[in-house]
């Protein structure tokens, strides 16, 4: 009997913590992204919701980029309405694109300095 109630325990456990790291499934979006006055893409996207209301966004193209060599753009959200975004390139590298502020006009929408990103 002890043994059978620790291993129900056990595997409650071993369930719960395969549910809580479990990644975010990624749906389908319309995205835009812009780069000063020049959109950079606009198109339909894989929108993946992580903690806190961040994001990340990748491209649903056969290339897998979205411009250039950029592959994935992901927002990170720091406080309301403030967002830290990031593009990250086929070569691997991670470039900071600067803080965002989220749209008062658009919600979907993170403006930043020269950029913006909206997903919705």
């Amino acid at each position: 009997m002890r043994t059978r109630f620790f291993t129900i325990i056990c595997l409650s456990f071993t369930l719960l913590g395969a549910s809580i790291h479990t990644p975010a499934m990624a749906r389908n979006a319309k995205c835009l992204i812009t780069s000063g006055s020049s959109t950079q893409f606009r198109g339909i996207c894989d929108f993946r919701a992580e903690p806190n209301g961040s994001f990340s966004l990748t491209s649903a193209k056969k290339s897998g980029r979205f411009f250039g060599e950029v592959m994935v753009v992901s927002v990170t959200v720091l406080s309301k309405n403030r967002a830290d975004v990031r593009g990250l390139t086929k070569f691997g590298i991670n470039s900071r694109w600067g803080s965002a502020k989220r749209s008062r006009k658009n919600r979907a929408c993170w403006i930043g300095d020269g950029f913006k990103i909206c997903a919705w």
